[in-house]
């Protein structure tokens, strides 16, 4: 499925193309004239659609030198070995989650749970793949005449300290998108590398954006794409448009009235990993955090 005149959708899901297997992820061929590579594996029950999706777009598939990995969730990761031994692509993934693959750490990945939820099959599991190339923030991978940088934020969170993290819902009037969301970490909003807010969107803010289906990627001004239901595949979007906002409700009887919460960590240290919640308060404005960054933990002060 041609994207772009450089971008080829190869593979996809049940939650996503449809065009390979039903725990696959959405599976890119990027063609840069002399070489080509993969962005993403899929899950690795079936290598074989994939494949076939790549010749029937016209290219060969053992041209395939590079498979680029976003991250190492299985529907995204699981492909990796199949593909390195079929294709003889080198593996690329962030130095962060390298470990994980290579050891084919599921408790690290969370698959584990997502088993245990039912989001994979209980006898799913995932394959070790050696990871040739391990990528560091800003580190440059090409393609041919293209380059892919690597984008691996600053972790904000670290072990043994305690923070303040705060998230805003505001819910939309009915009939408006002008619903927003936004969180801060100890009491600061989450800034790009040019010092734009990233953490904080509303309609018509960030001003600039585009989207990879129901992602929204905040002052990037690249083509995105979206799923075309009528046409049963994605589509080129224009991209640099301002955010559309949150149409969270469709009736003033739809409001905020329970709070959850949940742990999400896609990159766990090893070993058992523990989270400690402490001053949870529910507010109808901004309070930031109750007390100063960097304080002592007493029997008074547990936490922000």
């Amino acid at each position: 499925m041609k994207i772009t005149e450089e971008v080829y959708a190869v593979g996809g899901g049940r939650h996503g193309l449809g065009i390979s297997n039903d725990y696959d992820c959405n599976v890119f061929l990027i063609d840069g004239g002399n070489e080509l590579a993969l962005i993403d594996a899929g899950c690795g029950y079936d290598v074989e659609p994939i494949v076939s999706n790549i010749r029937s777009e016209g290219f060969e598939p053992t041209r395939v030198g590079r498979l680029l990995l976003t991250h190492a969730h299985a529907d995204h990761c699981g492909a990796s070995a199949a593909l390195r031994e079929r294709l003889g692509v080198e593996v690329a993934l962030s130095r962060q989650e390298a470990e994980f693959l290579e050891q084919g750490d599921e408790v690290a990945i969370s698959l584990d749970r997502a088993r245990a939820e039912g989001i994979y099959p209980a006898d799913y599991r995932l394959t070790p793949c050696t990871v040739d190339r391990r990528l560091s923030h800003g580190d440059e991978v090409r393609c041919g005449h293209l380059a892919v940088r690597a984008s691996v934020p600053a972790r904000t969170v670290v072990k043994d300290k305690w923070i303040c993290l705060e998230v805003m819902v505001k819910m939309n009037d009915v009939g408006d998108s002008n619903g927003e969301q936004a969180y801060w970490l100890d009491g600061k909003l989450s800034r790009n590398q040019d010092g734009k807010i990233t953490s904080y969107l509303g309609k018509g803010f960030p001003s600039v954006g585009t989207w990879t289906y129901d992602k929204f990627k905040p002052y990037v001004t690249q083509k995105g794409i979206t799923w075309d239901y009528q046409q049963g595949k994605g589509v080129p979007l224009e991209g640099g448009k301002p955010f559309p906002g949150f149409a969270w409700r469709s009736t003033p009887a739809l409001n905020i009235n329970a709070i959850w919460l949940y742990r999400y960590m896609s990159q766990p240290e090893k070993g058992t990993s523990k989270v400690w919640w402490d001053h949870l308060v529910v507010a109808k404005k901004y309070i930031g955090p109750l007390t100063p960054l960097g304080a002592p933990r007493s029997a008074g002060v547990q936490g922000d």
